[in-house]
């Protein structure tokens, strides 16, 4: 009898205690993450298979509005209880605002510490604040050339024949002057590619003849409207159409393509690295890039970095991620090369993942100076005056850098 007993008490306390570790190892709770555009709609998905995986936690994505980062954002930092665990954040943003709210971020330099070897250290610095890493790299966005290839089979070119911005500049539009979209915000973004393009480090300041360089090419290509700024909807249908012969875009800009080609219709387009400066020179730039910034109010950590975990590690969401909607890891260390090889009808590289997979691991990292970001809109207007302005370049870049830098 007295054995019974003492086996009885034995079999509760295991039961309890194996009961309490599955639940410990259970996830389970609510995750609120705040992201925009395709990153909404991606991260939508992907949250609805975690949750099958994990049927005890609830996600919600909260689609943010435009410009966030810079209208909204900063006024949410000020609050206590922001309500967000995770927001998807561009690698600037994560700079900038690290610095001046780093109490607002829960650094990752434990976190990451699993993963850093398998993400390049460009990559990690650009959401480096002294010595905290203030936000998890998600994915990064290659620069790239869309081309039509008709206009340029008409002016009797090839891909091949276009490698530098001068070659960009020379080519003749039968139809119209326009020769050029950019798909980004506006002119101090493109200024900031053509100085990653020519890797100025502009915490020197030694560099004015690289930043006059970046100008002077600047200025060439937006002169006597040879090229606008639109958003990829636009820039697309007229790549398409044949209005215009090539687009300054990125990863994304190819689902817009891809959701805009007419069914109906033969199109032939092509991707390519951007023109470098001179024959030779660097063709393999990086914008920005988004993050996953972990907030300090986040109250489910342990949930937090499983759920960044999943988005990085489980293979069909990978696979999903560079197909489905152009994203390209910035840890990529068990991606299946095989997913590279989609080929698309209206593109004449077989292979056109592979060129912009090909731009992500090599290319130069985009790292804006706080200050610059501080005064953008400003700057922006500066360099659309010099853009259109009668000075030599070097004055005009001169009287820029000495109003705005510190």
């Amino acid at each position: 009898m007295f054995i019974c007993v003492i086996l009885s008490i034995i079999f509760i306390v295991f039961y309890k205690t194996s009961k309490r570790n599955n639940d410990t190892d259970v996830l389970k709770g609510n995750l609120t993450i705040i992201a925009e555009g395709e990153n909404y709609n991606y991260l939508l998905n992907l949250s609805e298979k975690f949750k099958k995986n994990n049927p005890k936690v609830n996600i919600t994505i909260k689609e943010m509005k435009e410009n966030y980062f810079e209208k909204g954002f900063e006024d949410s930092l000020k609050k206590p209880n922001n309500n967000a665990d995770i927001v998807i954040m561009p690698s600037r943003y994560v700079n900038y605002f690290g610095s001046k709210y780093p109490l607002s971020f829960s650094e990752v330099n434990e976190f990451i510490s699993s993963y850093r070897d398998s993400i390049r250290k460009e990559r990690i610095d650009q959401v480096t604040v002294g010595d905290k890493i203030m936000a998890f790299p998600f994915y990064d966005e290659p620069v790239v050339l869309y081309y039509n290839k008709s206009l340029l089979d008409s002016n009797n070119l090839k891909i091949e024949d276009i490698r530098t911005w001068n070659h960009i500049l020379s080519f003749k539009n039968n139809i119209n002057n326009n020769i050029l979209a950019y798909t980004g915000e506006d002119y101090f973004e493109f200024y900031n590619i053509l100085m990653n393009q020519l890797k100025v480090d502009k915490s020197k300041k030694d560099n004015h003849v690289n930043e006059i360089k970046a100008m002077e090419v600047l200025k060439e290509i937006f002169k006597d409207n040879r090229a606008s700024i639109l958003n990829e909807d636009e820039a697309t249908k007229l790549l398409i159409n044949g209005d215009i012969p090539f687009i300054i875009g990125n990863n994304k800009t190819l689902k817009d393509i891809y959701k805009n080609v007419p069914s109906n219709k033969k199109v032939e387009l092509g991707v390519s690295n951007i023109p470098s400066f001179e024959p030779g020179g660097n063709r393999d730039v990086l914008s920005s890039g988004y993050n996953f910034a972990i907030m300090k109010e986040c109250k489910n950590k342990k949930l937090t970095e499983a759920f960044i975990e999943f988005a990085l590690l489980e293979k069909y969401s990978t696979l999903e991620a560079t197909n489905s909607y152009n994203i390209f890891l910035s840890y990529n260390k068990y991606q299946d090369e095989s997913i590279y090889n989609t080929s698309y009808s209206f593109i004449s590289e077989r292979k056109p993942l592979r060129i912009l997979d090909n731009i992500n691991r090599n290319g130069t990292y985009l790292k804006i100076n706080i200050n610059d970001l501080e005064n953008k809109d400003k700057i922006n207007e500066d360099i659309s005056i010099i853009i259109n302005s009668k000075n030599s370049v070097e004055k005009d870049i001169k009287d820029l850098l000495k109003k705005y830098n510190k």
